[in-house]
């Protein structure tokens, strides 16, 4: 990628403004860094976005069109910035379960995480204990929960439940 945030900040600070010393101002910088940011951005792409009269910059049908991708672009930015500040809403867990797991244990443990981790987001995904094994090698799950036994080089098996079977049935039998 060739340009900057910043540029296309400048390109839509000026664009909104007509006027590349306010669109710096309302920017916080020079205009004499904000007209060469301008300049590169147009000279990159071998473009002009806008027509000069003056000191007042209006834009052309290129800049026209390419303001509302610009504009996504940036809001789409800040609203990753804002998430990078918060620690929030980064991504999602994938947890496999196999059938027992899931259906009696996995829900009530991603329910504390969630609660314990506002925001978080957490797919459950349940199948039987050879799918989850593949899924976690090929990293579309971030973690497996388990109940058959695995020796598998590539992977890290932690012990976090002791499950006991117990056989009862009438004295007489």
């Amino acid at each position: 990628m060739k340009f900057t945030l910043r540029q296309l900040q400048v390109f839509l600070a000026t664009a909104h403004h007509e006027n590349i010393s306010k669109a710096a101002d309302s920017l916080s910088m020079s205009q004499s860094a904000a007209s060469g940011a301008l300049k590169e951005l147009e000279t990159l792409y071998d473009l002009k976005f806008f027509e000069r009269a003056g000191k007042r910059l209006k834009l052309n049908e290129v800049g026209r069109q390419f303001w509302p991708r610009a504009e996504a672009l940036l809001a789409q930015a800040r609203e990753l910035e804002a998430d990078l500040l918060s620690h929030r809403d980064l991504g999602r867990l994938n947890v496999g379960a196999t059938l027992t797991i899931g259906n009696y244990l996995a829900v009530g443990i991603m329910a504390d995480y969630m609660a314990e981790q506002p925001g978080a987001r957490v797919h459950l995904e349940v199948a039987n204990t050879r799918t989850i094994v593949e899924r976690v090698l090929a990293f579309e799950l971030d973690l497996g929960l388990i109940e058959g036994e695995l020796n598998h080089p590539d992977l890290e098996l932690l012990p976090w439940l002791e499950d006991e079977l117990v056989v009862f049935c009438s004295p007489s039998h």
